[in-house]
């Protein structure tokens, strides 16, 4: 473990770099993305990473232009793990007003929780034992 900064944050050594998991996106019509993803590949990684200790993931908004099944994933796992605090970076008042439209999106409905559970869950999944 390591210290976050001066925040007085004990954060894992290694982080999880999340860009991976944002799909596809375009700026100005070029792919600016990492491209397709496998949505329940990413939600088993994200898993097995906390499984292994990982506490420190790194977002961004422009990963993937918006909210994926997997980033979701990954603020579900957040959300029900004493181990993480999400702190999200901004260094612009826009990109904390890009930020804030997260807060928009709402929770997670009981139809998404349940699908994510079922791919947690999923004994086939990658990193699921």
């Amino acid at each position: 473990m390591r210290l976050l900064g001066r925040s007085g944050i004990e954060v894992s050594a290694i982080g999880f770099g999340c860009w991976a998991i944002g799909g596809p996106f375009y700026r100005d019509g070029s792919p600016a993305g990492w491209g397709e993803v496998d949505d329940t590949e990413s939600a088993a990684a994200l898993r097995r990473a906390l499984d292994l200790g990982i506490t420190f993931f790194d977002t961004a908004d422009v990963y993937g232009a918006g909210r994926t099944p997997a980033q979701g994933a990954l603020g579900w796992l957040l959300a029900r793990s004493p181990r993480t605090v999400p702190i999200p970076g901004i260094r612009t008042v826009a990109q904390a007003e890009q930020n804030a439209v997260a807060l928009q999106l709402g929770p997670l409905t009981p139809a998404q929780l349940a699908e994510i559970s079922q791919l947690l869950q999923d004994e086939g999944a990658p990193g699921s034992n």
